[in-house]
């Protein structure tokens, strides 16, 4: 679990590019069409104000990113997966 974890972080917050053997990506998807104001809708704010708060914890250097991951409590690492997944799904573009 801390092996993917630390791929689908690495890609999400770090855009580092792939080392190891395990082959998971992180691609984030965006509407080819949308409404100008999508962006500014209550949850478009939700998951940039979630990836802003989860990025200021993320650790830039590989083997703290390793140290940190490995101390997450199961909650805390299920939410961080869940919020890496869902940054792969289609959402609005913020620019």
């Amino acid at each position: 679990m801390t092996v993917l974890l630390h791929k689908l972080v690495s890609d999400t917050f770090l855009h580092r590019p792939a080392t190891g053997a395990l082959e998971a990506h992180v691609r984030q998807i965006h509407f080819p069409a949308q409404a100008d104001d999508l962006k500014d809708s209550a949850s478009a704010r939700s998951v940039t104000d979630r990836h802003e708060r989860w990025g200021d914890h993320i650790p830039a250097d590989d083997e703290a990113l390793w140290d940190w991951l490995t101390a997450l409590d199961d909650d805390h690492s299920m939410d961080l997966l869940a919020h890496c997944v869902k940054r792969s799904r289609p959402r609005a573009r913020s620019g």
